[in-house]
C-alpha cells in the first residue's frame, strides 16, 4: 500500500506541474462561464460542436480509435471482450480516475476520463469508445468524477491565475458543455499534496442538489452543485495538521464523511497515514477511526452507505460503520471488522468496487488480474489481464476497474507505454 501511495502522489504532483506550464498560454481558446451550475440549461460559449452521443451535452470531438485487443492480452476468460477505447498518443495518455468514483452517467449514457492533451482535459464517450469528445472546454481540468444523480461531471479546473477550483460541466441532453466554476477560493495546493483533494458527491437532503467535498489541505470546504458554499468544517481527528489524502462522501447520508491525511512534512512522495477516519460533518469535534489502528487503504463506501470497504494485508475487508438510518454502528467503541478474501487462495487484492446492483465485487490484483469476486469472498471468476507495467512506474496505468453498468468494467493500463482506457464487456457475474 505504500507504493501505491507514493506513486499516486507521485502523479498528482506530476499532474499538477503538466498543468500549470500548459495552461497559461491555451486559457485564452476557450471561455469558462462563473454561473449556477442547476441555474439554467445552456448558457452560451464554451465548447465546440461535433462530439457526443445523443443522449449528452456536446463538446469537441477528439479522433479515438476503439479496437478489439482481446488477442492482444496475456491472457483473456472465454466469451470476454476486451476494448481499448482510447488510442491517441497524447501526453499523460487517457486514463478513469478511480476504482471508487463513478465513471458513467445513466442519464446521458456516456463514460467519463480523464484525456492528458495539452491541456490536460475531460473527455466523454459511448461505452464503446465512441462519440469521443473534450467537454471541459480549452482550459485545463483534471479527475473527472460523475455525480451521483449522473447530471454532472465535475473535476478540478485551472482559474486564469493557474489557481485551482472545483468545476463542473452538465450532462443534460442539448447542454452545450459549457465548464462552470462552482467554487471560488483560488485554491493553491498544501504540500504535500499536488492537487485538490475532491470527494464524490451525495444528494443534500434539503436543497436535494449535490454536495461536494474538498480541500486544497487541512479545511474541509464543501460546495452544491447551484455553486452555493456551505460551511468549512475543521475536523477533529488527532492528524488534523497533515493535509487530506482521499476523502469520500456517503452516498446516502451527506453528513457523514470517511477521509485519509497524508503524513506530515517532510513528505515528498505524499505517504498516506494508515488511518481511516469517518465523521458526521454535523459534529466535526467526534471522528472514529474504522480499523482500529489496523493499516488499511482503497477504501470504499457500499452502495447503501452502511459499510467501508478497505485493503488489508492484501486482502478485502468490510468495517460495518452505520445503520440504515445514518447512525455510527459500534460495539465497546469499536466497528466491526470482517476480512471478506479472496478467501480461495486465488488472488490477492489492490483494489475492489461494488457492481451496481451490490452483487459481485470487481477487483484487481496489480498488473497480474481483473477478476470478479463474491461477496462472501469464497467465490471468484477471472476476467483479464491488464498487461500494465509491472514495476507500477506510472500510477494512472495501473488498473483500478470499476463497473460502468452490469454489463461494462472501465480500467485503464500502460501496457502501450502510456495509459489507455479500457472496457470489459462479454461477461457473466454468476459464479
Amino acid at each position: 500500500m505504500g507504493l501505491f501511495s507514493r506513486l499516486e502522489n507521485q502523479m498528482r504532483r506530476a499532474a499538477v506541474l503538466f498543468a500549470l506550464a500548459l495552461i497559461v498560454s491555451l486559457f485564452a481558446c476557450g471561455g469558462t462561464t462563473v454561473v449556477p451550475v442547476g441555474g439554467g440549461g445552456g448558457g452560451g460559449g464554451g465548447g465546440g460542436v461535433g462530439g457526443g452521443s445523443a443522449n449528452t451535452c456536446t463538446g469537441a470531438a477528439i479522433p479515438q480509435a476503439p479496437a478489439d485487443v482481446t488477442a492482444e492480452l496475456t491472457r483473456v476468460a472465454s466469451g470476454v471482450t476486451v476494448t481499448q477505447v482510447t488510442s491517441l498518443p497524447v501526453s499523460g495518455g487517457s486514463w478513469n480516475t478511480y476504482d471508487d468514483v463513478l465513471a458513467y452517467s445513466p442519464m446521458a449514457n456516456a463514460m467519463l476520463y480523464n484525456y492528458g492533451g495539452a491541456p490536460a482535459a475531460i473527455a466523454s464517450a459511448d461505452q464503446d469508445g465512441a462519440s469521443a469528445q473534450v467537454i471541459s472546454g480549452a482550459p485545463q481540468g483534471i479527475e473527472v468524477q460523475v455525480t451521483i444523480d449522473g447530471k454532472f461531471a465535475y473535476y478540478q479546473g485551472q482559474n486564469p491565475d493557474g489557481t485551482a477550483d472545483v468545476y463542473a460541466v452538465s450532462l443534460s441532453p442539448g447542454a452545450d458543455c459549457t465548464p462552470v466554476r462552482l467554487s471560488q477560493l483560488s485554491m493553491i495546493p498544501v504540500p504535500p499534496a499536488a492537487q485538490l483533494i475532491i470527494s464524490t458527491s451525495s444528494i443534500d437532503p434539503v436543497s436535494g442538489h449535490n454536495v461536494i467535498a474538498f480541500s486544497e489541505g487541512t479545511i474541509l470546504h464543501r460546495v452544491l452543485d447551484d455553486g452555493t458554499e456551505l460551511p468549512d468544517i475543521t475536523l477533529g481527528d488527532a492528524e488534523n495538521a497533515n493535509v487530506f489524502h482521499r476523502m469520500r462522501l456517503n452516498p446516502v447520508f451527506s453528513n457523514i464523511l470517511w477521509y485519509k491525511r497524508d503524513q506530515p512534512l517532510p513528505n515528498p512522495n505524499g505517504e498516506a497515514e494508515p488511518e481511516i477516519w469517518v465523521v458526521n460533518l454535523q459534529s466535526p469535534n467526534t471522528v472514529y477511526s474504522v480499523t482500529g489502528g489496523v493499516p488499511a487503504d482503497h477504501n470504499s463506501w457500499s452502495n447503501n452507505g452502511m459499510n467501508i470497504g478497505y485493503i488489508a494485508n492484501g486482502f478485502w475487508s468490510i468495517a460495518n460503520v452505520l445503520n440504515s438510518q445514518g447512525s455510527f454502528l459500534q460495539n465497546g467503541g469499536v466497528f466491526t471488522n470482517t476480512e471478506i478474501g479472496p478467501s480461495n487462495g486465488s488472488f490477492t487484492v489492490d483494489f475492489c468496487d461494488l457492481s451496481p446492483d451490490s452483487s459481485v465485487y470487481v477487483c484487481a490484483e496489480n498488473y497480474q488480474a481483473i477478476y470478479l469476486m463474491s461477496l462472501d469472498g469464497t467465490q471468484t471468476k477471472f476476467l483479464a489481464t491488464p498487461d500494465s507495467d509491472p514495476t507500477e512506474a506510472i500510477y494512472n496505468g495501473i488498473p483500478k476497474p470499476r463497473f460502468l453498468d452490469m454489463q461494462h468494467i472501465i480500467f485503464s493500463s500502460d501496457r502501450t507505454g502510456i495509459p489507455q482506457v479500457y472496457v470489459i464487456s462479454g461477461f457473466t457475474t454468476t459464479f
